[in-house]
Order: C-alpha cells, then sequence, then structure tokens
C-alpha cells in the first residue's frame, strides 16, 4: 500500500510542476509559473505562496475556537460545522471547512482521529493481504480496489467535504463488496476440500 502512496505523491508533484494551468491555480499571482522547480516546490516560499482561496482563515479559526482546549477528546460532534453555518461565523463565505481531517480533528479530537486513521489503515491492510494470499483474480481486484479507493477518499478528505457524500460511502459499499467476497471464497475453498 505505501508503493501506490509514493507513485501518487509523485505524480502531484510532476503535475504541480508541468501544467500550467494547475500551478496558476494553486500558487498566488506573483509567482512565476516558469520559476517552479522542484527546488522551489520544497521552499518556505512555496509554502507561503500556495493559494488556499482563504481557506486557511477559517481553518485557524477552528483551531483556535474547537480544537485548542479540547485536544483529545474534541469538542463534539457538529460542533465547528454547525458554528461555521450559523450567524455566529464571522466569514460568512465559508460555509463548509473543506479539509474533513481538520474538522474532524477539531470535533472528535485526536483519539477519534486516531482512531479513524487506524481503522483506514486496518482496511488498507487487510486488503494488501488478502491480495497477496489470494488466487482468485476478482479478489484481486476487489481488493486492490478496496485499498486504492480508501487511500484515494483519505487524501480527498484533505481537500473537500466528504463526510454526509456520497463519496465517503463508497469505501464502505467497496468494503461490503470484499468481505461478502472473501466469504464466499472461503465457502467455494471449504467445498473444494470436502
Amino acid at each position: 500500500a505505501l508503493i501506490p502512496v509514493l507513485v501518487s505523491a509523485t505524480l502531484l508533484l510532476i503535475a504541480v510542476l508541468y501544467i500550467p494551468a494547475l500551478n496558476e491555480r494553486m500558487f498566488f499571482d506573483y509567482i512565476d509559473p516558469k520559476s517552479i522547480d522542484w527546488e522551489f516546490i520544497f521552499s518556505e516560499e512555496a509554502y507561503e505562496s500556495v493559494n488556499t482561496h482563504g481557506r486557511n482563515v477559517t481553518w485557524d479559526m477552528l483551531l483556535d475556537r474547537f480544537f485548542k482546549g479540547h485536544e483529545w477528546m474534541g469538542s463534539g460532534l457538529g460542533t465547528a460545522k454547525g458554528w461555521l453555518q450559523s450567524p455566529l461565523n464571522p466569514i460568512d463565505a465559508f460555509a463548509l471547512v473543506h479539509n474533513d481531517w481538520l474538522q474532524f480533528l477539531c470535533e472528535v479530537g485526536i483519539i477519534g482521529v486516531s482512531i479513524f486513521a487506524l481503522f483506514n489503515i486496518m482496511v488498507i491492510k487487510k486488503s494488501y493481504k488478502t491480495y497477496q494470499k489470494t488466487n482468485s483474480i476478482e479478489m484481486k481486484a476487489i481488493a486492490l480496489l478496496l485499498a486504492m479507493i480508501t487511500i484515494a477518499i483519505d487524501c480527498h478528505m484533505f481537500f473537500e467535504n466528504c463526510f454526509g457524500g456520497f463519496g465517503f460511502c463508497v469505501p464502505f459499499a467497496c468494503m461490503a463488496i470484499f468481505y461478502r467476497f472473501e466469504k464466499f471464497e472461503k465457502k467455494e475453498r471449504l467445498l473444494r476440500i470436502s
């Protein structure tokens, strides 16, 4: 499961470097797209010039209001999102967090995020083990698909709102298919033995 993550990260860096429309949208206007190279990507200047379209202001407010002082257990499910969508939010342009990991961290704390991350790691690990041990092409495909979807949703959660949307349900639907196929494969193996 480490290989797909490394490949994805490399492809993302290459895309930022060589697709002008992407790097123009990613960095503020004062950065010349021709000056973006490997050295720039890993510099402090690149970090400071990423255009979050104002999301960083919302993220800082959420961390100050809902995470600080509630680091371990969070401030409660729905508190951050509810506050963003209420009249109490001073920046009414942002009614959503656009970073589910941050929202989750604010609402359920380090313990909740750790449990969720551990669950995702276990799903990927189970998929990898199944992929390695099975001879069934269908089971290999489903195991690979489950791992890839889980990694994709985990990455997508850094930039969008997956909770409560269809995209967040896809890994669970794939997991149900995975376990059903696994159960079917075990029954088939037992029938062949007897």
